[in-house]
């Protein structure tokens, strides 16, 4: 059985951690694309309209433009037209949805890249595409878009092949110690079995 092999830093994780800065990057442009939709939805014409008089006898403040605190299924969205209110909430599902997975992309493509970049840094770009294809949610056919439905499963599958590879990456590292600390065991055992037999007069 061969030792674990430890992890060397090359050009392949650069590579991994450039297609991570990618996927962040998207994660920002959904973010201005919802909120694009929610200014048009949320306009300060509507906001005064219809929440005007009422904000500011509660606050002493006007409305806010953009209707925040609200998501998509507040106070202020009742009051939305139902078309309104359909782009409203696929552009917040959109980003949304990204932001629920996002932390478990990184993290888990970051583990994996440390024994597999290359394979780590596919996933990456995958996932990337798979998302491109998921915010065909912002279409008026929205959830029920068939692009949409492909790109969420591909990009559960990339990540339950991200997570295979981190796993395969922890199991690398708990073998290190194992093996290089019965290594160096080994060679202090060694050494004091030789100080044992030397000689007394080579060792005064």
């Amino acid at each position: 059985m061969t030792d674990p092999v430890l992890p060397v830093l090359g050009a392949e994780h650069g590579y991994l951690l450039g297609s991570l800065l990618l996927l962040a990057l998207q994660v920002f442009v959904y973010a201005v694309l919802a909120g694009r939709v929610r200014g048009q939805v949320f306009s300060k014409k509507f906001m005064d309209d219809k929440f005007g008089d009422l904000h500011f006898k509660q606050t002493q403040n006007s409305a806010p433009a953009g209707g925040f605190p609200d998501m998509g299924c507040g106070r202020y969205s009742d009051e939305l037209s139902y078309y309104d209110w359909f782009r409203m909430n696929n552009a917040q599902r959109n980003h949304a949805n990204y932001l629920e997975n996002f932390s478990l992309m990184v993290v888990s493509l970051l583990i994996a890249g440390i024994y597999y970049p290359v394979h780590a840094t596919g996933i990456s770009l995958l996932i990337f595409v798979a998302r491109i294809m998921y915010a065909f949610y912002l279409t008026p056919k929205g959830a029920s878009s068939k692009v949409r439905g492909l790109g969420s499963g591909l990009s559960s599958l990339a990540l339950l092949a991200a997570f295979v590879f981190a796993f395969m990456s922890v199991h690398h590292l708990i073998q290190l110690p194992l093996a290089y600390g019965n290594q160096s065991a080994t060679t202090t055992e060694t050494a004091a079995a030789a100080t044992e037999a030397t000689p007394q007069f080579l060792s005064s």
